[in-house]
């Protein structure tokens, strides 16, 4: 069971000036002082903004290359991979190689 409490005793001098210095009416989210504190706020947190979002330079960083998917038969897997084991730079070099060596 719960203890009750007790709050028929009187109040000394320093709670009841606070108690009667509370407006039980007053609405803080209307009130133009409040709003303008908590906008100000908002202000500074948009300022710092710390967590979330994207920051500068963060990321993968662009790349020259350009991934591409090529299907080859069997015979010429085979040969790309002796010319790569050949050079040097792996398969993706030779192919490079390879055709801007026919470009005009």
């Amino acid at each position: 069971m719960k203890k009750k409490i007790d709050l028929s005793s009187p109040l000394t001098p320093e709670e009841q000036e606070l108690e009667d210095s509370i407006d039980p009416n007053a609405n803080q989210i209307t009130d133009p002082a409040f709003l303008a504190e908590a906008r100000a706020g908002l202000d500074r947190l948009r300022e710092r903004r710390t967590h979330g979002g994207a920051r500068a330079n963060s990321g993968r960083k662009p790349k020259e290359k350009i991934i591409t998917s090529l299907n080859l038969s069997p015979a010429a897997k085979a040969r790309l991979k002796e010319l790569a084991k050949q050079q040097p730079g792996g398969m993706s070099a030779v192919v490079n190689r390879l055709i801007l060596a026919d470009a005009p």
